[in-house]
């Protein structure tokens, strides 16, 4: 009789266990790894020792702001075959754990100001065959210390002034057969201690003034910029000048034109002639003036959202896993005080 019920208090006890860690639904769950497919919504009740979590084919409006603050043990966020409105500001903040982030083969509306701030000690950021509408200013903020930040086969329309700012000690950058239609003044700024950087292969429609410049300039110990191509129109004319003809002159030998259609058949940037970019504003003895617009960094997050179950025990709608847990205990001292009767 005992030991009857001593089994059926071990069978309880398995079955709260598994009631109080429960997977959120539409997700596998095994030793910390969340895997996640065809979620309408971001999860946001993830067990909080989860060390590595992974979504594909998910359609939400945003990755909302702290996605992943509570999860103090996450190393590994990889997103795959997603659709985001919006990256929200602070969607990647506070996470002092995290090692990777990938997005692969996704599509997101926008990359918000302070999406990605201040992950210190990331080893890898990478982005592939993922098309990411806008980035807006300091999307990409105040990273460190990053081993190898990646951008392969995207498709990346517009950034913004300070996209890219205040990043350091990147010791790969890599930015590979990529289509990007605008790159303002001053997207890229303040990268520092970039050790090698791999710009290869990659269709550039419209830099406005400074933006290839600082590109060039990032490599601090190797340099890789060939076979790109450029639409050549005045957004190459710090190439083409007089000084750029000297300054560059191996780099206008790997590129060429993928527009306007007289401009094809150049086999290299080395034989297009300056006057014939159509620069009437400027002459190819003078350079071109850029007037980088001054914003001043704001990043400031909304507070992070509590994940459902864990509310405040005082607070509303705090009656799931708290009142679930009472119940549990006051019915296994029950069964156990009713072991304890049997058995004298």
């Amino acid at each position: 009789m005992t030991k009857t019920l001593v089994g059926h208090v071990v069978l309880f006890l398995a079955l709260v266990s598994s009631a109080l860690s429960e997977c959120p639904v539409g997700c596998y769950c095994n030793n910390k790894f969340v895997d996640c497919s065809a979620l309408m919504d971001f999860p946001m009740n993830l067990a909080p020792d989860t060390e590595r979590f992974r979504v594909s084919q998910m359609n939400t409006i945003e990755l909302p702001a702290h996605a992943f603050s509570y999860l103090v043990n996450i190393t590994i966020i990889e997103i795959k075959s997603s659709n985001f409105g919006k990256i929200a500001r602070c969607a990647f903040t506070d996470l002092p754990s995290v090692k990777r982030i990938v997005f692969d083969k996704s599509v997101i509306g926008s990359i918000e100001p302070y999406a990605f701030w201040g992950l210190n000690g990331i080893e890898q950021i990478e982005l592939f065959e993922t098309r990411i509408g806008r980035l807006k200013p300091f999307a990409f903020y105040k990273l460190a210390n990053i081993n190898v930040m990646s951008i392969i086969q995207s498709n990346l329309p517009i950034w913004y002034t300070h996209a890219f700012y205040d990043i350091s000690n990147v010791n790969m950058l890599i930015f590979n057969r990529n289509n990007v239609s605008d790159m303002a003044t001053g997207a890229i700024m303040l990268l520092n201690n970039v050790t090698s950087v791999q710009v290869t292969q990659n269709t550039f429609w419209n830099m406005h003034c400074g933006v290839l410049p600082a590109l060039l300039d990032l490599g601090r110990t190797t340099q890789f910029f060939t076979n790109n191509s450029f639409y050549c129109n005045c957004s190459i004319a710090s190439l083409v000048n007089t000084t750029g003809r000297v300054k560059y002159i191996d780099l206008l030998q790997k590129t060429n034109c993928v527009g306007p259609d007289p401009m094809k058949n150049k086999t290299s940037l080395w034989a297009v002639d300056f006057n014939e970019i159509g620069c009437t504003h400027i002459g190819k003895d003078t350079g071109l003036p850029c007037t980088h617009p001054m914003i001043i960094p704001n990043p400031q997050c909304v507070e992070p959202a509590v994940p459902e179950g864990e509310a405040s025990a005082e607070g509303e709608g705090s009656g799931g896993n708290a009142l679930l847990s009472y119940i549990c205990t006051v019915t296994l001292v029950t069964m156990l005080s009713a072991a304890f009767f049997i058995n004298t």
